[in-house]
Protein backbone atom coordinates (compact mmCIF):
# COMPACT_ATOMS: atom_id res chain seq x y z
CA UNK A 1 0.00 0.00 0.00
CA UNK A 2 2.71 2.45 1.00
CA UNK A 3 4.79 1.83 -2.15
CA UNK A 4 1.82 2.48 -4.44
CA UNK A 5 1.22 5.81 -2.75
CA UNK A 6 4.89 6.78 -3.08
CA UNK A 7 4.82 6.12 -6.81
CA UNK A 8 1.58 8.03 -7.35
CA UNK A 9 2.59 11.27 -5.65
CA UNK A 10 6.02 12.85 -5.78
CA UNK A 11 7.43 16.35 -5.65
CA UNK A 12 10.67 17.65 -7.04
CA UNK A 13 13.08 19.31 -4.65
CA UNK A 14 14.85 20.79 -7.67
CA UNK A 15 11.94 22.98 -8.75
CA UNK A 16 12.09 26.66 -7.88
CA UNK A 17 10.28 27.52 -4.65
CA UNK A 18 7.47 30.06 -4.91
CA UNK A 19 6.14 31.22 -1.51
CA UNK A 20 2.59 30.17 -0.83
CA UNK A 21 0.78 27.21 0.58
CA UNK A 22 3.60 24.68 0.32
CA UNK A 23 6.65 23.98 2.40
CA UNK A 24 9.90 25.52 1.19
CA UNK A 25 12.03 22.56 -0.04
CA UNK A 26 15.01 23.99 1.87
CA UNK A 27 12.95 23.75 5.06
CA UNK A 28 11.90 20.19 4.21
CA UNK A 29 15.56 19.25 3.90
CA UNK A 30 16.12 20.58 7.45
CA UNK A 31 13.58 18.18 8.98
CA UNK A 32 15.71 15.46 10.60
CA UNK A 33 15.44 11.80 9.73
CA UNK A 34 15.56 9.55 12.78
CA UNK A 35 15.94 5.79 13.05
CA UNK A 36 13.38 4.33 15.46
CA UNK A 37 14.72 2.31 18.35
CA UNK A 38 11.43 1.75 20.20
CA UNK A 39 8.47 2.53 17.93
CA UNK A 40 5.91 1.19 20.41
CA UNK A 41 2.36 1.40 19.05
CA UNK A 42 2.98 4.56 17.05
CA UNK A 43 1.87 4.74 13.45
CA UNK A 44 2.20 7.09 10.50
CA UNK A 45 -1.01 9.12 10.45
CA UNK A 46 -0.84 9.39 6.65
CA UNK A 47 -0.65 5.71 5.62
CA UNK A 48 -1.73 4.32 9.03
CA UNK A 49 1.06 1.68 8.99
CA UNK A 50 2.70 1.03 12.35
CA UNK A 51 6.31 2.08 12.59
CA UNK A 52 8.87 -0.71 12.82
CA UNK A 53 12.07 -0.94 14.82
CA UNK A 54 14.98 0.46 12.83
CA UNK A 55 12.73 2.31 10.39
CA UNK A 56 13.68 5.84 9.35
CA UNK A 57 11.09 8.56 9.87
CA UNK A 58 10.88 12.33 9.47
CA UNK A 59 10.58 13.92 12.92
CA UNK A 60 8.86 17.31 12.71
CA UNK A 61 9.73 20.08 15.20
CA UNK A 62 6.34 19.46 16.85
CA UNK A 63 7.52 15.86 17.51
CA UNK A 64 5.05 14.17 15.15
CA UNK A 65 6.70 11.58 12.92
CA UNK A 66 5.91 10.26 9.47
CA UNK A 67 7.39 8.11 6.75
CA UNK A 68 9.35 10.38 4.42
CA UNK A 69 7.38 9.17 1.40
CA UNK A 70 4.09 9.85 3.14
CA UNK A 71 4.72 13.36 4.44
CA UNK A 72 6.62 14.68 1.40
CA UNK A 73 3.50 14.85 -0.83
CA UNK A 74 1.57 16.53 2.01
CA UNK A 75 4.09 19.36 2.13
CA UNK A 76 3.80 19.94 -1.63
CA UNK A 77 0.52 21.72 -0.87
CA UNK A 78 0.69 22.45 2.88
CA UNK A 79 3.01 24.17 5.35
CA UNK A 80 1.54 22.73 8.56
CA UNK A 81 1.77 19.41 10.37
CA UNK A 82 -1.32 17.35 9.47
CA UNK A 83 -1.75 16.37 13.13
CA UNK A 84 -1.42 19.63 15.06
CA UNK A 85 -1.24 22.40 12.41
CA UNK A 86 2.26 23.52 13.52
CA UNK A 87 3.51 25.79 10.70
CA UNK A 88 6.94 24.63 9.54
CA UNK A 89 7.64 27.58 7.22
CA UNK A 90 7.09 29.98 10.13
CA UNK A 91 9.26 27.80 12.38
CA UNK A 92 12.23 27.65 10.02
CA UNK A 93 11.95 31.30 8.91
CA UNK A 94 12.04 32.50 12.53
CA UNK A 95 15.35 30.75 13.23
Amino acid sequence: MQEQYFQAVTISQESEYVPGDKLNPKHYANIPIERLVKPGDKQCSVCLDKFKKGEEVKMLPCHHMFHDGCIRPWFSSNTKCPNCRFDLNEHFESR
